[in-house]
């Protein structure tokens, strides 16, 4: 039995939060399916329709890669002995366990959790069935789940370069020249008199 209804995770902090969804208990009042094997989708069913099952309807906030955690007696999320994750899109039916379904996990929350790792859209609806590996199996359990952290800052652009300033005169070939005659612009042009070709000025662009 689930008491949580139609949740909507928190958009993605700087890093990787898991948050409590909720608990639960499978007994003898919850409904049956068939549960879906393992895979991301899963392509086949265990073939019996006795496995007991708890369904929570989510949205969430922020399209990424999110973790849904169903928790048990392993890591002391409760008493179920082997929970088993489930998890649909757009819409659940008991009657069609592949219908809509995205992944179906066992163990690899570590120990005997079930952990499932999907990029999930913030347009659409998703259900987290949670069910077990026995059929018949009862307990309590912990669903939880990890949001995306959020993408890295840009790195900041390089400070640009400091402007150049006037030039300075640096040499001449020909005493017919002295600094005194010459300046430039930043592009080292000659701004005064103009040298024969048989002069050779000089001159260099210098920081501000």
């Amino acid at each position: 039995m689930l008491t949580f209804g139609l949740l909507a995770f928190a958009a993605a902090p700087a890093h990787a939060v898991t948050v409590v969804l909720g608990t639960g208990t499978l007994d003898a009042t919850d409904p049956t399916f068939d549960r879906p094997s393992p895979g991301t989708p899963p392509t086949s069913t265990s073939g019996s329709a006795t496995f007991k099952y708890d369904i929570l309807p989510f949205t969430i906030s922020t399209s990424g890669l999110w973790t849904i955690l169903a928790r048990g007696a392993t890591s002391g999320g409760g008493t179920l002995g082997d929970p088993w994750l489930v998890i649909y899109e757009t819409a659940f039916n008991p009657a069609s366990p592949l219908t809509n379904v995205l992944g179906s996990d066992d163990d690899s929350g570590g120990g005997l959790d079930s952990s499932i790792v999907l990029n999930l859209t913030s347009t659409t609806n998703y259900f987290a069935v949670i069910t077990t590996f026995s059929s018949g199996a009862s307990g309590t359990y912990t669903l939880e789940q990890t949001d995306p952290p959020a993408p890295p800052a840009p790195p900041t652009p390089p400070a640009p370069p400091p402007p150049l300033a006037a030039t300075h005169w640096l040499g001449q070939t020909s005493s017919l020249w002295s600094a005194a005659n010459w300046a430039s612009d930043a592009a080292g042009t000659a701004t005064a008199a103009t040298p024969t070709s048989t002069d050779n000025i000089t001159f260099a662009a210098t920081g501000a």
